[in-house]
């Protein structure tokens, strides 16, 4: 039934400013038997058809996701547009709901909705992604229809890791595809539609998730493109990692870089057999990065320490390099290794710093810098 339909008398002052007002992104439900949608909406905008099947799809599926009720969980909404799931969200019980919207039109709408609905359990703020507050954590952060119209989607969601406590849950447009399943993104700024900065393919989504620090707990396709029958978007529901952040997001960064690679390797082949002397155990390399496996064909005829492990928060799909294992470290690797050792191109203070939270003084920690190279060759 349209807004237009069945109004009660009471409620012509509501039918009349929604009208005003249109047109609606969102096709809400204020109240029985009015909504945000006239008849008419779908003459001017004939997408909203599509539009409103996709929601009405989408909270199909936020509902299984989140067991028909979010009750008791604080939840952000991020680009909530005019708050459809935002309002689903609060009626449903959540303790406090936040929705948060960069465009001015589409935030005045969500507070009209807010207001017209009596919610007094949702509050909705004009600002981009980045005005969330990240000492302020949600229980569940909303992340629909997002990630390609940021310009920077990585570090947005490594924003949003730092304010998700259990889960989030996003939806994705795919508009590129690879056989070899490598990530693809393409800078987009008139894709389809004419909106969004990005284009992505699958393998990128599930890379940006796991470099930002989500693990995805489910992925379900929500469309295909024909005939080509390859992904048209995404549903994922994703919950924070075991790392509170990967190093790349660290706001110090280590510059030092050798002259050349050259003096670099001849640093490392004079180092390497007095760090073999100095440690007769087992050790580990921390950092899965470009800098290890040169590092171990660098020395792979001399003698040297007996590395039997690389550890990284992030760990390579592969699960090794060359035949060395890689896994996530651990505080009890303390006890395992008689040393540690920091091996990146750039990375060398935050990646000690982080091993100083694993460690602390248990375990030696030598991290493979130009001067530390220089002092141990002496």
């Amino acid at each position: 039934m349209s807004t237009a339909e069945c109004i009660p008398d009471c409620a012509s002052s509501l039918v009349d400013e929604l009208r005003r007002r249109r047109i609606f992104y969102h096709n809400i439900e204020i109240a029985d038997g009015i909504r945000t949608r006239f008849d008419e909406d779908y003459d001017e905008v004939p997408y909203l058809r599509r539009t409103d099947a996709s929601e009405l799809a989408l909270l199909d599926r936020m509902d299984c996701a989140t067991g028909g009720s979010p009750a008791g969980q604080s939840v952000l909404d991020v680009g909530c547009a005019d708050g459809l799931f935002s309002v689903w969200a609060a009626r449903r019980g959540a303790s406090r709901v936040l929705g948060v919207e960069r465009n001015v039109y589409n935030y005045e709408h969500a507070c009209f909705v807010r207001h017209a609905a009596n919610l007094d359990n949702v509050s909705f703020v004009n600002g981009p992604v980045e005005s969330v507050d990240a000492s302020e954590p949600f229980d569940d952060v909303f992340a629909l229809g997002l990630l390609y119209h940021v310009i920077d989607p990585v570090g947005t969601l490594h924003k949003l890791r730092r304010v998700c406590r259990d889960r989030l849950f996003a939806t994705i447009a795919i508009d590129l595809d690879a056989d070899d399943d490598a990530p693809m993104a393409r800078l987009d700024r008139y894709m389809t539609d004419g909106h969004g900065f990005w284009s992505f393919n699958v393998a990128y989504v599930r890379q940006i998730f796991e470099t930002a620090g989500f693990e995805i707990e489910t992925e379900e396709v929500t469309d295909r493109h024909e005939p080509s029958g390859r992904p048209n978007g995404l549903f994922i529901t994703a919950r924070p990692g075991s790392a509170s952040d990967h190093h790349i997001f660290a706001p110090v960064i280590d510059q030092e870089f050798p002259p050349s690679i050259e003096r670099r390797r001849e640093a490392i082949r004079r180092v390497w057999p007095v760090l073999g002397e100095r440690f007769s155990g087992p050790v580990a390399l921390f950092g899965a990065g470009r800098h290890t496996p040169w590092l171990l064909e660098q020395t792979a005829d001399l003698a040297g320490p007996r590395v039997v492990c690389v550890l990284d928060d992030r760990p390579p799909s592969a699960g090794t390099i060359g035949e060395i294992p890689v896994r996530k470290p651990h505080p009890d690797d303390a006890g395992k290794f008689d040393a540690v050792l920091v091996s990146s191109w750039f990375q060398h203070e935050t990646i000690e710093k982080r091993c100083r939270e694993l460690y602390g003084d248990r375990l030696p920690i030598i991290s493979l810098t130009s001067s530390m190279v220089a002092d141990l060759s002496v």
